[in-house]
């Protein structure tokens, strides 16, 4: 949201929390006691829009949130009482485009995009949208630069790409590094700066790359892969705009900084 700054959110303390990069200084932008609004009540994802407005998943009021980064005031974008459409069920991962907020529900099996104008809903793929392999559990969800979404399904074990325009969903066939490594249960993915995908991988507790042009995938850090804490349950994944990569770890309790060239791994002195 600002120079610096590594957004998240917080279910247990039902907050939205903003970290320095470099400091490692935490402070809570948005929670009961900072802001005016509605309440959240475990929030899930949260993602920031090109003005710094920040779009929070919560997904007990199935509802999606505006946030002013600012001040911390709350207000429905999308949910009970604002806009139509079937409502989500489970915003568990947002990403952004210049109209929508769009969010993969694991609960609906599908990908919906909702107005961020309006607050209507609409299902994107699944449900009976859009031709191609049915998605297992969809979870994470990038919307990346060449107009496609990408969606993790750690069920299938695979990463899916979805076309906007008709939903047709196709399923990356990805070629591992060695023949032998290959994604078991993806959960976050984002796009760095090249255009390729990160991909965080609980079982294998690892973060891979994908390169979009060739499918080939890539080890960025693991236990082999760079030194430093390793991964336990690693999930939500952003690249910096630097290149550096920061991943939340729920088991650590952690944000993970990542070198993306040795997949060094240290954690931010969080305060």
């Amino acid at each position: 949201a600002k120079s610096g700054d590594i957004v998240t959110v917080d279910p247990q303390l039902d907050a939205v929390v903003a970290i320095n990069s470099r400091s490692g200084l935490g402070r809570i932008v948005s929670d009961a006691a900072h802001g005016s609004g509605v309440f959240f009540i475990t929030p899930e994802s949260v993602a920031v829009t090109a003005t710094g407005v920040l779009i929070v998943g919560n997904a007990t009021n199935i509802a999606l949130v505006k946030v002013d980064y600012a001040t911390g005031d709350r207000t429905v974008l999308s949910g009970p009482g604002r806009g139509g459409g079937l409502p989500v069920q489970d915003p568990i991962a947002l990403a952004l485009t210049e109209k929508f907020a769009v969010t993969g529900d694991p609960d609906l099996a599908a990908v919906i995009a909702v107005d961020r104008t309006s607050g209507d809903r609409a299902i994107v793929s699944g449900q009976g949208l859009g031709d191609g392999p049915a998605f297992g559990v969809p979870l994470g969800i990038v919307a990346a630069s060449d107009g496609r979404y990408y969606v993790s399904d750690p069920v299938g074990s695979a990463v899916f790409a979805v076309d906007p325009a008709d939903g047709k969903r196709t399923k990356l066939k990805l070629i591992p590094p060695d023949g032998s490594a290959a994604l078991q249960s993806p959960l976050g993915i984002a796009e760095n700066r090249e255009g390729s995908l990160l991909v965080t991988d609980v079982k294998a507790r690892a973060i891979y790359a994908i390169d979009l042009k060739t499918m080939a995938m890539h080890v960025v850090s693991d236990t082999a892969t760079g030194s430093g804490p390793a991964f336990k349950r690693p999930w939500g994944i952003v690249a910096g705009a630097d290149g550096t990569i920061y991943c939340s770890d729920s088991t650590l309790a952690a944000i993970v900084r990542v070198d993306p060239r040795t997949g060094d791994r240290s954690l931010l002195p969080l305060n």
